[in-house]
């Protein structure tokens, strides 16, 4: 029995804040697993709502969101970001009075989902993410930037989600620390076959996307 491919996609999708305030229109794209995409654009053009639209945290105004060939609203909003969608902040979006392990484990809690043996997922996802064992038991707050943005894929990553969006994920990091978290999230595209989609102003992150696409009044381009 093969899995078919989760597919997420965009179908003549428009959002407007307000009557005749259009931010984007009639939309097309779709998004495949074990690929990297970027979203770029300029200031205010819509991208963080675009990722929004694509994590079933707001609806489009027109056009619907499919994933697995089911519109996102016809599975359930919050059936689908539960199960499906994993989200990594610029802010990192972490507990702060939480160690790292607890941070991991208590997004499984609040996911609701069944893991299996969530306990071994949560250590090897640590490992995979090379969040050193000496740091597990550590508040996060006595981390360094790259250190909480990996505790925050970590958490998204733990509920095997199928898509992860990330919003500006290296915004608030120094250059080389940007350059690791940017593999990091190539990492997971590949090594678990997800389907990464991040909003980025770095043109250093963009460049290293396997599927660059510019957000513009034309529309969502590949370029």
């Amino acid at each position: 029995h093969t899995r078919f491919i989760m597919k997420l996609e965009l179908k003549n999708v428009s959002y407007s804040y307000k009557k005749g305030n259009e931010l984007f229109s009639e939309i097309n794209q779709l998004f495949l697993p074990g690929k990297m995409y970027a979203i770029i654009g300029k200031s205010g053009i819509g991208k963080t709502t675009l990722l929004l639209l694509l994590g079933g945290m707001l609806k489009p105004t027109s056009g619907e969101v499919y994933f697995d060939e089911k519109s996102i609203e016809k599975i359930g909003m919050t059936k689908y970001r539960n199960l499906y969608v994993g989200y990594v902040y610029q802010q990192y979006n972490l507990l702060e009075y939480y160690s790292v392990y607890q941070n991991v484990r208590e997004s499984l809690e609040i996911c609701r989902k069944r893991i299996e043996r969530s306990e071994e997922k949560i250590v090897q996802i640590l490992k995979d993410l090379d969040i050193k064992e000496e740091l597990w038991e550590k508040n996060v707050r006595r981390l360094s930037g790259g250190e909480q943005q990996r505790v925050a894929i970590a958490r998204a990553l733990v509920k095997e989600p199928d898509i992860l969006l990330a919003d500006e994920p290296t915004g608030n990091l120094d250059d080389d620390t940007a350059d690791q978290i940017q593999k990091v999230l190539h990492d997971v595209a590949q090594k678990y076959q997800k389907c990464v989609i991040l909003v980025t102003h770095s043109k250093a992150i963009s460049e290293r996307a396997d599927i660059v696409l510019e957000l513009s009044g034309k529309g969502l381009n590949k370029i």
